[in-house]
């Protein structure tokens, strides 16, 4: 797939990966969303495939919401995350000793990425007619989930992969951001 349907398979995914991450760990969806322009704006702006809306805010049917921990502080999105849906990766990238293998190279320009801007590296990657994986370096025990492990020298920082929606519905958000839990409340 080359040119303009390349560029919105790309940006339809990164849409659905903003959804979900937004429900995810906001619990409501539209505090995340796919970064403009894909690149081009996030090197000004916002780091990664998707970025927090930029008022900090949400349009519900309620009203306005702002995103908040229990102490009313707002809670700031902690990933860089970079979504790939394309063709060219294969299942025995995951497994590979080869520099060049896509999943190795593209796991590399996350954790790269992720350092500079002081962020925690999800890569989540896709390709047709194949579910959504997330690759990851876990702070904690995943209790028991079905996950895995890459201790190659290739993957940096021992990362896993699990598939995207198994990690929505399984893994708290408090593995990564803290002990506090976070919640929505109204905008006074």
């Amino acid at each position: 797939m080359a040119g303009r349907k390349s560029k919105d398979k790309g940006a339809r995914f990164e849409r659905v990966v903003a959804s979900d991450l937004s429900l995810w760990f906001y619990g409501i969806p539209g505090f995340l969303r796919r970064t403009p322009m894909s690149g081009g704006w996030s090197k000004i702006h916002a780091p990664g495939d998707v970025c927090a809306t930029v008022s900090g805010t949400v349009e519900t049917e309620s009203g306005l919401m702002v995103l908040s921990i229990g102490d009313s502080r707002p809670v700031a999105f902690p990933f860089y995350v970079e979504c790939r849906n394309r063709e060219g990766w294969s299942y025995t990238d995951l497994f590979t000793e080869s520099e060049k293998a896509c999943l190795v190279l593209w796991w590399k320009e996350v954790i790269e990425k992720s350092r500079e801007v002081s962020l925690i590296p999800l890569l989540i990657f896709t390709k047709n007619y194949n579910p959504s994986f997330i690759m990851f370096q876990p702070r904690t025990d995943l209790g028991g989930i079905t996950c895995i492990n890459l201790s190659s020298k290739m993957f940096e920082g021992n990362p896993v992969v699990i598939l995207f929606y198994d990690f929505l519905a399984c893994v708290k958000r408090e593995c990564f951001y803290g002990e506090e839990e976070s919640k929505v409340s109204e905008r006074n």
